[in-house]
């Protein structure tokens, strides 16, 4: 029986423990649960915040906290990050002494929800297995109207001139603009696909690039330097939204070129990686397999909400204190 780590997040309307293998990929040595009242736990990771307070006996060496919001759109303090024995973050100024400055791999949203592509939500086996069609479409790009930060601005004014440069080939797709229930629907059946990030700091790299592998759509990426170091060279193309006379020429050029098909062996190798390595739970796997089962099962160890305060933490443990 494999040791088992629970799994707890804020998003509990996702079922992200899809991503584990069943059968077609066996990797992982561990199961995972969103149960905290499991026996036996040997392990728990956070990704991002939780619900409610988890009261567990899992040593604080043994919880791990993956953060899930770039450096742009949220801060982690001390007061939160100290709960765990280990963080990986994409946040250069998140402070702790076990933090691994890195990608966080993000949970993938492609089939995540069931689609008119696919018919069904798919799961890592299905992920797997799924082969790359025939594409009856060309270039395709995924952009929400919202307006939240400059990068959101910059995005929607880039894709403007997206929409000018490729009138008859590209569709776009996004909140407010062009609402579809899964990303699936918006990259599987196209063979090239623009990837814009909203934060292009140094380590963030979003599932909206891992999406477009998982959809055998070739990327165009504007995003995180981190990009070409944690995937093969040549198996996207860089742009940057914040030059589009260069990323416009640069995507013409590779579409003229048909990048996608000349390059079909080296995308279906970083496919594989996507699954195999930059998934999230192979990084949990890969972080727990280091660490010794704990000696100390009978520990109580508690960890509270991002956002709870000191004052509702302390009127808590004195009620535990008087026994309340």
């Amino acid at each position: 029986m494999k040791p088992i780590i629970l799994f707890a997040t804020t998003y509990t309307e996702y079922d992200f423990l899809r991503q584990v293998p069943r059968h077609s990929d066996p990797w992982c040595q561990f199961d995972f649960t969103t149960d905290p009242s499991c026996p036996n736990l040997f392990g728990c990771v956070v990704y991002d915040n939780i619900p409610t307070t988890l009261d567990l006996s899992i040593p604080r060496s043994h919880c791990l906290l993956i953060t899930g919001e770039p450096p742009s759109l949220r801060t982690y303090r001390s007061r939160y990050t100290s709960q765990f024995g280990s963080v990986r973050t994409s946040h250069p100024a998140l402070r702790h002494p076990n933090k691994v400055l890195d990608h966080e791999g993000q949970p993938w949203y492609y089939a995540l929800q069931e689609s008119e592509t696919h018919g069904r939500i798919l799961d890592y086996d299905d992920l797997f297995r799924l082969e790359r069609p025939i594409k009856a479409h060309r270039l395709s790009v995924i952009a929400s109207n919202k307006s939240t930060t400059e990068d959101h601005r910059q995005r929607l004014r880039f894709v403007e001139h997206l929409r000018e440069a490729f009138p008859s080939e590209l569709e776009v797709y996004g909140r407010g603009i062009r609402d579809v229930r899964d990303k699936a629907d918006a990259i599987y059946p196209f063979e090239y696909h623009i990837v814009l990030e909203n934060d292009h700091s140094s380590h963030y790299v979003s599932e909206k690039l891992t999406d477009s592998f998982l959809g055998w759509a070739y990327p165009f990426y504007s995003g995180s330097p981190n990009a070409s170091r944690i995937l093969p060279a040549g198996c996207f193309e860089r742009i940057d939204m914040h030059d589009p006379e260069s990323s416009i020429q640069t995507i013409r050029q590779a579409m003229e070129s048909e990048v996608a098909r000349e390059r079909a062996s080296l995308f279906a190798q970083a496919r594989t990686k996507v699954l195999r390595e930059l998934n999230l739970f192979a990084m949990i796997n890969e972080h727990f397999l280091k660490l010794p089962p704990s000696t100390s099962k009978n520990r109580s160890n508690t960890i509270y909400p991002k956002n709870q305060t000191w004052q509702q933490i302390r009127s808590q443990l004195k009620r535990l204190a008087l026994g309340r």
